[in-house]
Protein backbone atom coordinates (compact mmCIF):
# COMPACT_ATOMS: atom_id res chain seq x y z
CA UNK A 1 0.00 0.00 0.00
CA UNK A 2 1.03 3.61 -1.09
CA UNK A 3 1.94 5.76 1.98
CA UNK A 4 2.28 9.86 2.00
CA UNK A 5 3.62 12.24 3.73
CA UNK A 6 1.56 15.68 4.02
CA UNK A 7 3.08 18.89 4.25
CA UNK A 8 0.26 21.77 3.38
CA UNK A 9 -1.24 25.06 4.23
CA UNK A 10 -3.88 23.34 5.82
CA UNK A 11 -3.73 19.80 6.73
CA UNK A 12 -6.84 18.79 8.28
CA UNK A 13 -9.14 17.94 4.82
CA UNK A 14 -6.49 15.42 4.61
CA UNK A 15 -6.37 13.97 7.95
CA UNK A 16 -9.94 13.30 7.72
CA UNK A 17 -9.33 11.99 4.16
CA UNK A 18 -6.66 9.58 5.04
CA UNK A 19 -10.24 7.95 6.97
CA UNK A 20 -11.40 7.27 3.64
CA UNK A 21 -8.25 5.74 1.86
CA UNK A 22 -8.40 2.26 0.50
CA UNK A 23 -4.75 2.34 -2.00
CA UNK A 24 -2.83 4.40 0.07
CA UNK A 25 -2.57 5.97 3.37
CA UNK A 26 -1.44 8.83 5.63
CA UNK A 27 1.98 8.39 7.42
CA UNK A 28 2.26 11.55 8.95
CA UNK A 29 1.57 15.21 8.48
CA UNK A 30 4.28 18.46 8.65
CA UNK A 31 5.40 18.81 12.00
CA UNK A 32 5.17 15.16 13.16
CA UNK A 33 7.96 12.56 13.31
CA UNK A 34 7.64 10.91 10.22
CA UNK A 35 10.81 8.20 10.70
CA UNK A 36 8.57 5.81 8.65
CA UNK A 37 9.35 5.24 4.93
CA UNK A 38 6.92 7.29 2.53
CA UNK A 39 6.18 6.51 -1.10
CA UNK A 40 4.97 9.78 -2.02
CA UNK A 41 3.99 13.15 -0.82
CA UNK A 42 1.64 16.08 -0.80
CA UNK A 43 3.40 19.17 -1.31
CA UNK A 44 2.92 22.69 -2.23
CA UNK A 45 5.96 24.73 -1.72
CA UNK A 46 8.70 24.30 -4.25
CA UNK A 47 11.51 23.72 -1.82
CA UNK A 48 9.86 20.82 -0.20
CA UNK A 49 8.94 19.69 -3.56
CA UNK A 50 12.73 19.85 -4.82
CA UNK A 51 13.52 18.37 -1.72
CA UNK A 52 11.00 15.20 -1.95
CA UNK A 53 12.41 14.63 -5.52
CA UNK A 54 15.74 14.36 -4.12
CA UNK A 55 15.22 12.19 -1.69
CA UNK A 56 13.50 9.76 -4.45
CA UNK A 57 9.89 10.58 -3.61
CA UNK A 58 7.14 11.05 -6.35
CA UNK A 59 4.89 14.56 -5.59
CA UNK A 60 1.88 15.25 -5.90
CA UNK A 61 0.72 18.91 -6.00
CA UNK A 62 -2.98 18.96 -5.35
CA UNK A 63 -3.77 22.69 -6.07
CA UNK A 64 -4.87 24.83 -9.25
CA UNK A 65 -1.68 25.88 -11.12
CA UNK A 66 0.34 28.06 -8.52
CA UNK A 67 3.35 27.82 -9.68
CA UNK A 68 5.54 30.23 -12.15
CA UNK A 69 6.61 28.23 -15.29
CA UNK A 70 10.16 27.88 -14.73
CA UNK A 71 9.62 26.11 -11.29
CA UNK A 72 7.04 23.93 -13.02
CA UNK A 73 10.15 22.80 -15.66
CA UNK A 74 12.72 22.67 -13.48
CA UNK A 75 10.38 20.49 -11.08
CA UNK A 76 9.57 18.68 -14.18
CA UNK A 77 13.02 17.88 -14.99
CA UNK A 78 14.16 16.81 -12.29
CA UNK A 79 11.36 13.78 -11.52
CA UNK A 80 11.91 12.73 -15.40
CA UNK A 81 15.95 12.19 -14.39
CA UNK A 82 14.96 10.19 -11.35
CA UNK A 83 12.14 8.04 -12.86
CA UNK A 84 9.34 10.08 -10.18
CA UNK A 85 5.84 11.22 -10.65
CA UNK A 86 5.35 14.90 -10.39
CA UNK A 87 1.54 15.33 -10.78
CA UNK A 88 -0.23 19.06 -10.27
CA UNK A 89 -4.10 18.16 -9.71
CA UNK A 90 -6.75 21.10 -9.18
CA UNK A 91 -8.57 18.95 -6.22
CA UNK A 92 -12.43 19.87 -7.73
CA UNK A 93 -11.74 17.53 -11.01
CA UNK A 94 -12.17 14.29 -8.22
CA UNK A 95 -15.56 16.20 -6.76
CA UNK A 96 -18.26 13.58 -7.56
CA UNK A 97 -20.35 16.27 -9.42
CA UNK A 98 -17.73 17.42 -11.84
CA UNK A 99 -16.45 13.65 -12.54
CA UNK A 100 -20.29 12.70 -13.09
CA UNK A 101 -20.89 15.77 -15.33
CA UNK A 102 -17.68 15.30 -17.42
CA UNK A 103 -18.87 11.41 -17.87
CA UNK A 104 -21.86 12.91 -19.38
CA UNK A 105 -19.90 14.58 -22.41
CA UNK A 106 -19.98 12.63 -25.67
CA UNK A 107 -22.87 10.96 -24.40
CA UNK A 108 -26.26 11.91 -22.83
CA UNK A 109 -25.10 15.76 -23.57
CA UNK A 110 -23.15 15.11 -26.41
CA UNK A 111 -20.74 17.52 -27.61
CA UNK A 112 -20.00 20.14 -25.32
CA UNK A 113 -20.98 23.96 -26.53
CA UNK A 114 -20.87 26.24 -23.81
CA UNK A 115 -19.87 25.94 -19.79
CA UNK A 116 -20.98 28.70 -17.95
CA UNK A 117 -19.60 28.73 -14.12
CA UNK A 118 -20.02 31.15 -11.10
CA UNK A 119 -18.13 31.90 -8.47
CA UNK A 120 -18.85 34.25 -5.57
CA UNK A 121 -16.49 34.20 -2.56
CA UNK A 122 -17.10 36.37 0.88
CA UNK A 123 -12.60 36.26 0.90
CA UNK A 124 -9.88 37.43 -0.81
CA UNK A 125 -8.75 34.14 -2.08
CA UNK A 126 -4.78 34.00 -2.33
CA UNK A 127 -3.48 34.89 -5.81
CA UNK A 128 0.27 33.51 -6.35
CA UNK A 129 -0.13 34.47 -9.95
CA UNK A 130 -1.24 37.83 -9.93
CA UNK A 131 -4.86 36.27 -10.03
CA UNK A 132 -7.30 35.41 -7.72
CA UNK A 133 -6.49 30.94 -7.13
CA UNK A 134 -9.94 29.98 -7.43
CA UNK A 135 -10.21 31.84 -10.60
CA UNK A 136 -7.39 30.35 -11.81
CA UNK A 137 -8.66 27.14 -10.80
CA UNK A 138 -12.20 27.42 -12.53
CA UNK A 139 -10.03 28.02 -15.97
CA UNK A 140 -8.20 25.17 -15.52
CA UNK A 141 -11.54 22.95 -14.86
CA UNK A 142 -12.95 24.28 -17.93
CA UNK A 143 -10.40 23.55 -20.18
CA UNK A 144 -10.12 20.12 -18.51
CA UNK A 145 -14.27 19.50 -19.34
CA UNK A 146 -13.31 20.63 -23.11
CA UNK A 147 -10.03 18.17 -23.18
CA UNK A 148 -8.79 20.46 -25.59
CA UNK A 149 -7.18 24.29 -25.16
CA UNK A 150 -8.58 27.87 -25.16
CA UNK A 151 -7.89 29.95 -28.84
CA UNK A 152 -8.61 33.08 -26.90
CA UNK A 153 -9.18 35.14 -24.01
CA UNK A 154 -11.04 37.86 -23.25
CA UNK A 155 -11.64 39.48 -19.95
CA UNK A 156 -13.52 42.33 -18.75
CA UNK A 157 -13.24 43.86 -14.87
CA UNK A 158 -16.03 46.08 -13.70
CA UNK A 159 -14.98 49.58 -12.25
CA UNK A 160 -15.05 49.87 -8.67
CA UNK A 161 -15.57 45.82 -8.12
CA UNK A 162 -13.24 43.24 -7.00
CA UNK A 163 -14.63 41.08 -10.04
CA UNK A 164 -13.31 39.62 -13.19
CA UNK A 165 -15.94 38.25 -16.04
CA UNK A 166 -14.15 35.83 -18.68
CA UNK A 167 -15.09 34.50 -21.71
CA UNK A 168 -12.83 31.24 -23.26
CA UNK A 169 -12.90 30.11 -26.63
CA UNK A 170 -12.10 26.85 -27.32
CA UNK A 171 -12.99 27.19 -30.78
CA UNK A 172 -15.69 25.37 -31.28
CA UNK A 173 -17.28 25.68 -27.22
CA UNK A 174 -17.06 28.71 -25.21
CA UNK A 175 -16.83 28.97 -21.19
CA UNK A 176 -17.55 32.11 -19.36
CA UNK A 177 -16.78 32.78 -15.95
CA UNK A 178 -18.18 34.65 -13.75
CA UNK A 179 -15.86 35.52 -10.52
CA UNK A 180 -16.03 37.86 -7.65
CA UNK A 181 -15.30 38.08 -3.70
CA UNK A 182 -17.31 41.30 -3.32
CA UNK A 183 -19.46 39.23 -0.83
CA UNK A 184 -17.09 40.16 1.86
CA UNK A 185 -18.60 41.85 5.25
CA UNK A 186 -21.92 39.85 4.47
CA UNK A 187 -23.53 36.71 6.59
CA UNK A 188 -23.33 34.44 2.84
CA UNK A 189 -20.84 31.75 2.51
CA UNK A 190 -20.66 31.89 -1.29
CA UNK A 191 -22.06 30.29 -4.06
CA UNK A 192 -21.10 28.46 -7.12
CA UNK A 193 -22.48 26.95 -9.90
CA UNK A 194 -21.67 25.52 -13.06
CA UNK A 195 -23.92 24.44 -16.11
CA UNK A 196 -22.94 22.27 -19.47
CA UNK A 197 -24.67 23.27 -22.52
CA UNK A 198 -24.01 20.27 -25.54
CA UNK A 199 -25.45 19.53 -28.85
CA UNK A 200 -28.07 17.27 -27.10
CA UNK A 201 -29.13 18.15 -23.51
CA UNK A 202 -27.93 20.27 -20.85
CA UNK A 203 -26.60 19.85 -16.88
CA UNK A 204 -26.14 22.12 -13.85
CA UNK A 205 -24.46 21.75 -10.42
CA UNK A 206 -25.83 24.45 -8.57
CA UNK A 207 -25.43 25.98 -5.17
CA UNK A 208 -27.03 22.90 -3.75
CA UNK A 209 -23.50 21.58 -3.18
CA UNK A 210 -22.68 24.18 -0.76
CA UNK A 211 -26.21 25.70 0.58
CA UNK A 212 -29.64 24.38 0.81
CA UNK A 213 -32.85 25.99 2.71
CA UNK A 214 -34.40 24.54 5.23
CA UNK A 215 -37.88 25.66 6.25
CA UNK A 216 -38.90 25.21 10.12
CA UNK A 217 -41.77 25.92 11.95
CA UNK A 218 -43.25 28.03 9.18
CA UNK A 219 -40.10 30.89 9.14
CA UNK A 220 -38.60 31.90 6.67
CA UNK A 221 -35.53 29.91 5.22
CA UNK A 222 -32.50 29.16 6.70
CA UNK A 223 -29.63 28.88 4.60
CA UNK A 224 -27.42 25.59 5.90
CA UNK A 225 -24.04 25.34 4.65
CA UNK A 226 -22.90 22.09 3.41
CA UNK A 227 -20.79 20.46 1.00
CA UNK A 228 -19.47 17.33 -1.00
CA UNK A 229 -16.91 16.59 2.31
CA UNK A 230 -13.52 15.10 1.46
CA UNK A 231 -14.10 12.05 -1.02
CA UNK A 232 -12.74 14.02 -3.89
CA UNK A 233 -9.27 13.97 -1.70
CA UNK A 234 -9.51 10.56 -0.89
CA UNK A 235 -10.43 9.81 -4.80
CA UNK A 236 -7.12 12.03 -5.78
CA UNK A 237 -4.47 10.30 -3.50
CA UNK A 238 -6.09 6.93 -4.01
CA UNK A 239 -5.77 7.62 -7.91
CA UNK A 240 -2.27 8.68 -7.49
CA UNK A 241 -1.21 5.65 -5.45
CA UNK A 242 -2.43 3.73 -8.70
CA UNK A 243 -0.10 5.39 -10.90
CA UNK A 244 2.66 5.04 -9.35
CA UNK A 245 2.19 1.56 -8.51
CA UNK A 246 0.95 1.14 -12.78
CA UNK A 247 4.00 3.37 -13.42
CA UNK A 248 1.58 5.71 -15.54
CA UNK A 249 2.74 8.87 -16.70
CA UNK A 250 1.48 12.20 -15.10
CA UNK A 251 3.47 14.86 -17.30
CA UNK A 252 0.23 15.66 -18.82
CA UNK A 253 -0.49 17.41 -15.92
CA UNK A 254 1.81 19.55 -15.95
CA UNK A 255 1.55 20.54 -19.65
CA UNK A 256 -2.37 21.25 -19.06
CA UNK A 257 -1.05 23.46 -16.24
CA UNK A 258 1.57 24.97 -18.14
CA UNK A 259 -1.32 26.29 -20.63
CA UNK A 260 -3.20 27.34 -17.79
CA UNK A 261 -0.69 29.61 -16.92
CA UNK A 262 -0.61 30.82 -20.89
CA UNK A 263 -4.32 31.55 -20.73
CA UNK A 264 -3.76 33.12 -17.55
CA UNK A 265 -1.19 35.72 -18.68
CA UNK A 266 -3.65 36.20 -21.97
CA UNK A 267 -6.19 36.88 -19.42
CA UNK A 268 -4.22 39.55 -17.74
CA UNK A 269 -2.97 41.24 -21.27
CA UNK A 270 -7.17 41.56 -22.30
CA UNK A 271 -7.88 43.48 -19.08
CA UNK A 272 -5.02 46.05 -20.09
CA UNK A 273 -6.19 46.11 -23.66
CA UNK A 274 -9.70 45.44 -23.46
CA UNK A 275 -9.62 43.29 -26.50
CA UNK A 276 -9.68 39.34 -26.89
CA UNK A 277 -5.88 37.55 -26.63
CA UNK A 278 -5.07 34.51 -29.21
CA UNK A 279 -3.37 32.03 -27.44
CA UNK A 280 -0.60 30.04 -29.79
CA UNK A 281 -1.56 26.31 -30.58
CA UNK A 282 -1.05 23.83 -27.70
CA UNK A 283 -1.64 20.23 -26.91
CA UNK A 284 -4.49 18.34 -25.57
CA UNK A 285 -6.04 19.09 -22.66
CA UNK A 286 -6.61 15.52 -20.53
Amino acid sequence: MTSFFVHTADEAPWRDAARRLHQSRLVAAAGEAHAEVFDGALLTKPPAIRAALEAGRHVLVAAEPCLPRVELDSLQRAAKQRSLLFALFNPDRFLASRQLLRKQIDGPLGSLELLRSHRWENHIAPAPLGLSGSLVGEIEQAAWFYGRPVRSVFAMQPAGLNAVQVQLCFGPGMATIDYCDALQGTTLTGYRSLSLIGSRGSAQVDDHTNTQLAYVGGDGPTGLTVGEGVRHLAAMLDDFASAIAEQRDFSSTVTDALHTLDVVAALQKSLKTHEPVTLEPAEAVR
